[in-house]
């Protein structure tokens, strides 16, 4: 069962629209947002005039940074480094003092640092009575130097993003002396700079949530989009100075995630702290332009690579620099960690050094996206090995064998520290050339052109640590009439978990798959 091609589960509830995602929940006597979101990239507040706004038609409650601080409410963003992958006590990249919660509130009260910033929010009868009303806030700004891409806000002047400075963290793995030695020496050097250029993830279902507040149980309840409630519980709790067993966080169906539904976005903790205010359920439909905002965006990475060979096309050092934009606040260290964890190739490399530094800028904060950084690693070492085999004057695809690392070779220890317990790089090259009949494409190529096509290939080996997140519980039921019900604990978000876990089940188990809900 497992591996055989199968009907998804889950296809004829979505696609017959009987999937229930966030915007299709509603509550009695629920109320509407709109958030008033900053034009400047960086500046200070000097006012917030709500005065027309709050007396508009179906307006309830229009709220500002100000309220949030005077009900002694905390910051949401709480930042830390992944574990070290050689030491899980330490933090893989520097200590906690590099890598701050900067003091920002969900909503600003004094400074913003994007555009997109939250700075005033609208609570109403009606969604287009908020809309309406947030237009008619009056918001001040005294406009301020900015700084948007990460290598120029590591210079120094540079307009600062926050006061301690623009670098939030850096780290660096490897033997600076021996790899600049080897470069000197080395018969064949080649060089290259790449900027993997920001991105958005663009989910089909923008974000939205629905919030309660039960005053009787001084208990929160928010619907929303997410990768994992549990993170967002936790984030929630703090944020509004409550055990996390006052926090319950249910996410439907999800229409994609990529990485941006990760970490727990400013507009929930307001969202459940209006319902508290209001003494009623609250909802916010995310639009598709407030989502190239102040969605989470990805990537945005810089690196300055070189690589050391010799006449025979053997590596002989490999050295990258990466600079990531953080963005203004600081959400994750993931992207970074496996930047500097993943530098390692499946190739062997004599000497190896790699730096990475995240970067304050004034633009939306980045945090992973769809291979959280190991893109970024495995794009330009392959890179490299193509301009290395131009240099010396060999077949992208012979560069590469005379580097695997053999058999023979494992269990292998990068320079990076890491061990490699298995592999079969090679083998897994010959299978993935035979697939693609790689010795016949020329022709495939000519035959495109004939036809006014262009038809381009290319070849890349890469490696990928497999595990990560903590472990998660499992409940497996089986009834007396021969059913399965399975609980896990993965979210998903349009991969079709319903149906692979239940082929896994059901092959384990060898029940057929109907039987398992």
């Amino acid at each position: 069962m497992i591996g055989e091609r199968v009907l998804r589960i889950e296809d004829p509830r979505l696609l017959t629209g009987a999937g229930r995602y966030t915007a299709d929940i509603g509550m009695p006597d629920q109320a509407y947002v709109a958030f008033v979101r900053s034009p400047e990239a960086h500046a200070e507040v000097t006012s917030v005039d709500v005065t027309e706004a709050a007396s508009a038609d179906g307006v309830l409650a229009v709220l500002t940074g100000h309220d949030y601080e005077s009900d002694g409410l905390r910051t949401l963003l709480t930042p830390s480094s992944l574990p070290d992958h050689l030491d899980p006590t330490q933090p893989s990249l520097t200590s906690d003092e590099l890598f701050p919660p900067p003091p920002a509130l969900p909503i600003v009260v004094k400074r913003v640092r994007h555009v997109g910033e939250i700075v005033a929010l609208v609570v109403a009868e009606t969604a287009a009575a908020a809309v309406d009303a947030a237009e008619l806030v009056v918001v001040d700004f005294e406009t301020l130097p900015s700084v948007s891409n990460a290598r120029l806000a590591l210079a120094d002047d540079a307009p600062r993003v926050w006061e301690s400075g623009n670098l939030c963290v850096e780290a660096e793995r490897g033997d600076t002396a021996v790899v600049a030695s080897t470069f000197e020496e080395a018969a064949h050097v080649v060089r290259l700079s790449i900027h993997n250029q920001r991105v958005h993830g663009s989910p089909i279902e923008p974000r939205s949530a629905l919030a309660t507040f039960d005053t009787d149980s001084g208990r929160y309840e928010l619907y929303a989009p997410s990768q994992g409630v549990h993170r967002f519980q936790h984030a929630l709790a703090k944020a509004l100075c409550v055990e996390t067993t006052a926090v319950r966080v249910v996410t439907p169906d999800v229409g994609g995630a990529f990485g941006l539904r990760i970490p727990c976005s400013n507009e929930y903790p307001l969202l459940l702290w209006a319902a508290r205010r209001c003494g009623r359920p609250v909802k916010w439909e995310g639009t598709r332009s407030e989502g190239f905002l102040a969605d989470v965006h990805g990537r945005d990475t810089y690196c300055d690579g070189a690589l050391a060979l010799g006449d025979d096309g053997r590596i002989l050092a490999l050295q990258l620099d990466y600079i990531g934009n953080i963005g203004a606040h600081p959400l994750s260290s993931a992207v970074l960690s496996n930047l500097l964890r993943m530098a390692g190739p499946p190739y062997h490399v004599p000497a190896m050094h790699v730096r990475v530094r995240g970067a304050f800028t004034n633009t939306a904060p980045t945090s992973v996206y769809r291979g959280a950084g190991r893109p970024q690693v495995t794009y330009i070492v392959e890179r490299l090995m193509d301009l290395g085999a131009t240099a010396v004057g060999l077949d992208r695809v012979e560069i590469r064998r005379r580097n695997l690392i053999g058999p023979a070779a494992l269990p292998y220890r990068t320079r990076l520290g890491l061990t490699y317990d298995s592999g079969a790089f090679a083998d897994n090259l010959q299978m993935a050339l035979e697939l693609i009949d790689w010795d016949n494409f020329e022709t495939r190529r000519s035959n495109a052109e004939h036809r006014g096509k262009l038809a381009g290939i290319g070849v890349a080996n890469y490696i990928e640590s497999p595990g990560a997140a903590a472990y998660e519980r499992t409940d497996v039921t089986v009834r007396p009439d021969g059913t399965v019900h399975v609980v896990i604990g993965t979210q998903a978000s349009g991969q079709g978990h319903e149906t692979s876990f239940a082929q896994v089940v059901a092959g384990t188990l060898g029940v057929a798959m109907e039987t398992i809900t």
